[in-house]
């Protein structure tokens, strides 16, 4: 069994005690993030405050809400992804922006991953606006175009500002299609599979990991006697 008093998760069946395990370990803590991110369910429309209490990427983060945290993915950007050249810059700067600040999100609806799509302020500040326009993530015209957004973007890339400064910008949406096996996709089809369970203390009860099975440990060498 292990736990995380900050994420406050429980959860029994993986090993790490070797190398793979403690690289499993780290595997599935990700897939319960994910799993959280897809409860409770929000719905379009919603207005609520939150505080930021973590930021998972430039155009990601994780807030509390009646005790359960929900990740929100900005509406209208996509930053870089943490491989990626700028990912880190663009993850500080939604740090700076966002990290353990009250935010006021808007829903606008959910992704393809269960996570919370919104329009989010702080302040009086626009965050996808703010990320585009320190150049620290693309504009996209997913779920609808934004004016504001593809001018911020066009400024950025003409004062060659962050990412833009880079001579041949990747999109992240370009960057996932090469490694498909590093998105969100490949966490959410594992996610699936895992069963979550809220305690009243706050813990979160995890099942369904699978076990990772014991190392057999080498037989000693046996000795060669020597000739006579």
């Amino acid at each position: 069994m292990a736990g995380n008093r900050h994420g406050r998760l429980v959860w029994s069946g993986s090993s790490a005690s070797t190398p793979t395990g403690a690289r499993l370990l780290e595997r599935w803590l990700a897939v319960a993030a994910a799993c959280l991110a897809l409860a409770p369910p929000v719905l379009a429309g919603e207005v609520f405050q939150a505080q930021c209490v973590r930021v998972i990427d430039g155009s990601t983060v994780a807030i509390t809400r009646d005790g359960n945290d929900v990740e929100v993915r900005l509406e209208g950007i996509d930053a870089p992804e943490l491989e990626q050249s700028f990912g880190i810059e663009a993850k500080q700067g939604a740090s700076s922006l966002m990290l353990s600040k009250q935010l006021i999100v808007e829903v606008q609806g959910t992704d393809q991953f269960g996570r919370t799509i919104g329009r989010v302020h702080v302040g009086q500040a626009d965050a996808s606006l703010e990320m585009v326009k320190a150049g620290l993530a693309w504009y996209s015209e997913q779920p609808s175009p934004n004016d504001a957004l593809a001018g911020a973007e066009a400024e950025a890339r003409a004062a060659r500002r962050g990412l833009w400064s880079a001579p041949v910008p990747v999109p992240p949406w370009a960057w996932r299609a090469q490694h498909p096996h590093d998105s969100h996709k490949d966490l959410s089809s594992l996610a699936a599979k895992v069963h979550i369970k809220r305690d009243p203390d706050g813990s979160v009860l995890i099942t369904g990991l699978p076990v990772q099975p014991a190392q057999p440990t080498p037989a000693e060498p046996k000795a060669t006697p020597p000739h006579p």
